[in-house]
């Protein structure tokens, strides 16, 4: 039987995050006697990231496609329409803001691909309203959609998807990743202090939220005065947060080092994960301190219930609440067995519903029914049907 052809469809101009993540571990997990995966990012004018690398290294088909601008369009969808019919892709699958409009719009003339958005944001999550509009037509448009969470399915839903298009696929992560790292790559990223380390681990984005976290590490600090803050991320916001960091007089309580791309090796070292995300879709870094046996400290936004559970595997506060933060980081700091039964639970949760095997094969499931899928009698065609 003829393999389903893929085209994994990106737009990373750099650096590295949860998307990227995921995709990056699901590159080593196909059926490759079923599949036949591809991976194309856009911005191939920016030179190669972490991601693009990592792509590479994966062994998997790599195809660029150069732009970066609205008046660059035209030149990426004929570029992109050009590579699905060359490569005789069956899938067009649309992972970000940029790729789902460069995608969708490609889609809006016909060809032989079926079109999958995975939707890994809620639309109030993007602050430009030209990229929202046009991402929420095209969005609909397509054959299907996985949304990372019951959270982002609501979303889509509620802004005019239709619900038999929509699923949850939820993210996954490699446990082995977490498994196999030696004493001597820990010791190559070693954050040592005097005191309990905690660690917040995302890109410095508005919606992360370390603004609030730092406004709580006073409070923390007066009762854990030997306490550090490890902020681990590369994002616009970094002037701002140190400036911050500056003016609450934290001098040495916070480092920032950027981007750490051996998350597995770190994770150990630290007594406390802390997520204060204004707004999050699913939050991939809760399963990989949960799969590190971390306890976590959470804002209750967006999908992230669906990954902590509430007292079981940490604990959930408020968005915007520097006070709960705090509260949550002191009660937690002062329970080591607390922390190690959370710890253990959250291991126990992930390899149970949040291994990247579940992921890929629910992709692979949703892959297949693409293809086999007819229209039904006297309803209209797709936007992907051939002429």
């Amino acid at each position: 039987m003829r393999k389903i052809k893929v085209l994994h469809l990106t737009s990373t101009p750099d650096g590295i995050g949860g998307v990227e993540r995921l995709l990056l571990d699901m590159a080593k997990h196909y059926d490759l006697d079923r599949f036949s995966i591809t991976h194309c990012n856009l911005f191939g004018d920016t030179g190669p990231g972490p991601f693009v690398v990592g792509l590479k290294a994966s062994g998997l088909p790599y195809f660029e496609i150069a732009g970066r601008r609205w008046n660059h369009l035209p030149h990426m969808i004929g570029k992109l329409r050009s590579l699905i019919e060359t490569e005789q892709v069956d899938v067009l699958h649309l992972h970000m803001v940029r790729a789902t409009i460069v995608g969708g719009l490609a889609s809006l003339m016909p060809h032989r691909a079926k079109v999958v958005v995975s939707k890994h944001y809620r639309y109030a999550m993007l602050s430009s309203a030209l990229p929202r509009l046009l991402d929420r037509f095209l969005t609909n448009r397509a054959d299907a959609v996985a949304a990372v969470s019951h959270s982002v399915e609501d979303d889509v839903t509620r802004h005019g998807l239709a619900e038999s298009k929509a699923r949850v696929i939820h993210n996954g992560i490699d446990l082995q990743s977490f498994d196999r790292r030696s004493a001597e790559e820990r010791e190559r990223t070693s954050y040592n202090g005097p005191g309990p380390l905690l660690a917040c681990l995302a890109s410095l984005h508005r919606l992360k939220g370390q603004e609030y976290l730092l406004r709580a590490m006073p409070e923390i600090l007066r009762s854990y005065p030997t306490a550090t803050l490890l902020i681990v991320g590369e994002g616009a916001e970094r002037a701002r947060l140190q400036e911050l960091v500056e003016s609450l007089g934290l001098g040495d309580a916070v480092m920032m080092p950027g981007f750490d791309p051996n998350i597995p090796a770190l994770l150990p070292q630290i007594d406390l994960c802390v997520h204060p995300a204004v707004d999050e879709a699913f939050g991939l870094v809760l399963l990989e301190a949960m799969a590190a046996r971390k306890a976590v400290v959470a804002t209750n936004v967006g999908g992230v219930g669906e990954i902590v559970a509430d007292g079981e595997t940490g604990l959930l506060v408020p968005p915007r609440d520097p006070h709960a933060i705090a509260r949550a980081v002191c009660t937690l700091l002062g329970d080591a067995q607390r922390r190690a039964r959370m710890g253990n639970a959250g291991r126990r949760r992930v390899e149970g519903d949040f291994t990247i095997h579940n992921a890929v094969r629910s992709y692979e499931r949703l892959y297949e029914e693409m293809i086999l899928r007819r229209p039904s009698p006297g309803g209209l065609p797709s936007a992907t049907a051939a002429p």
